[in-house]
Parts: structure tokens; C-alpha cells; sequence
């Protein structure tokens, strides 16, 4: 299941990528987003972020993720209520993560959510358990 349609920035442990919507999606509840679909959104995000990162610098055997999972979750906030007509307009989203620290496999991950407008829908950190094919 891939829900991020593009990678649009990389630099080092941050980078940005874009969602475009489609209200036909798993991540749909009718007319609004499910919730729990932002904190796969940072996840995938960071995944795709890192191993863009892997290859611009040769790292190619690191580009390539093997297994990746989802460890924890922390002071995950959702910045909007079900029903907005904002959100339920959006026609994309774009996705912000940080990796702040780093222990063997598992990376922890600031994520950020925002609309076209700026607007920041969703922010939190996560641990992602990531393998590389080597």
C-alpha cells in the first residue's frame, strides 16, 4: 500500500513529499480522512525520504528497505476536527519529516502534515524500525 505520490525534497535526515488526495483511497472515511492515515503518511514519508537520501550519496545498498515498521508513536496531535470544509477540499497534502536521533535500526522521526495553504493538520513523533537490503 503506497499512499506518498512524490518525493519532493531531500537533505540529509529532513525531507518533504506530496499526497494527492483521492477520495476513493483507503485512507477516506467518506468525505474526511481518517486519522490514523497521517501517522502511516510521516512513516511512508520517512521511509521514502531516507532512501532517496541513501542513493544521492551512493549509498545505494542502503536505498533499498527491506522491512520497516512502525514502533511507537508519541504526543501525536491531530490539529483539525472531522467534517472541516477545508480538509475536505484539500486536493493534496504535503508531509515534513525530521529523523532526530538515530539507535541501530530504529530512527526517531518528527512528522508534520500541512494543506496547500499552510495549514498544519497533524504533528507528532514516531519510531520507525527500518532493514536495508545489503
Amino acid at each position: 500500500m503506497v499512499w506518498v505520490d512524490k518525493v519532493l525534497e531531500v537533505s540529509g535526515t529532513h525531507g518533504e513529499c506530496l499526497v494527492v488526495l483521492k477520495k476513493d483511497a483507503l485512507y477516506m472515511d467518506g468525505e474526511d480522512i481518517r486519522p490514523a492515515a497521517f501517522i502511516e503518511w510521516v512513516a511512508q514519508s520517512f521511509a521514502y525520504v531516507r532512501s532517496a537520501h541513501f542513493e544521492q550519496s551512493g549509498d545505494v545498498k542502503r536505498a533499498r528497505v527491506s522491512e520497516a515498521f512502525l514502533v511507537g508513536i508519541k504526543d501525536a496531535e491531530i490539529l483539525f476536527k472531522k467534517g472541516e470544509a477545508e480538509v475536505r477540499q484539500a486536493k493534496s497534502l504535503r508531509i515534513v519529516v525530521d529523523q532526530f536521533r538515530e539507535l541501530g535500526p530504529i530512527s526517531m522521526v518528527r512528522g508534520q502534515v500541512f494543506l496547500e495553504s499552510g495549514r498544519c493538520l497533524m504533528r507528532g513523533n514516531l519510531r520507525v524500525y527500518q532493514k536495508y537490503r545489503v
